[in-house]
């Protein structure tokens, strides 16, 4: 059985099928398949990413093949609930481009603080 693997960008979070485990039980778990790989989920609280995730209500996971880091072709990321970490969907234009507008807010907003 394949298993669903994500594991963060700065390598600290490992999930099977959505439960955090250990860098060993993730390995024991990997059988060469694609992986996603999600924005770290240890951010504090007012952390850029941490708004941005609570504003929409969603983080994005890319998937990946671990050779050579490759994003398979004509795969659009994964939509998962920033509450649960459940997968919800693929991600669809309309989840693309909230997410990419809110970002921008937050950016502008930011720069009016600074």
């Amino acid at each position: 059985m394949t298993h669903e693997l994500r594991y963060c960008s700065l390598g600290c979070c490992h999930f099977v099928d959505n439960q955090p485990v250990s860098q060993a039980d993730y390995e024991k778990a990997f059988c060469n398949q694609i992986e996603i790989w999600i924005p770290c989920r240890n951010v504090p609280k007012g952390h850029f990413q941490k708004k941005l995730e609570d504003t929409v209500g969603f983080y994005l996971g890319t998937p990946i093949h671990r050779d050579f880091c490759k994003v398979p072709s004509g795969r659009p990321p994964f939509v998962f609930s920033s509450a649960t970490g459940e997968r919800l969907r693929e991600a669809t234009t309309d989840d693309i481009k909230r997410w990419n507008e809110v970002r921008s807010t937050l950016i502008a907003e930011a720069h009016k603080k600074a």
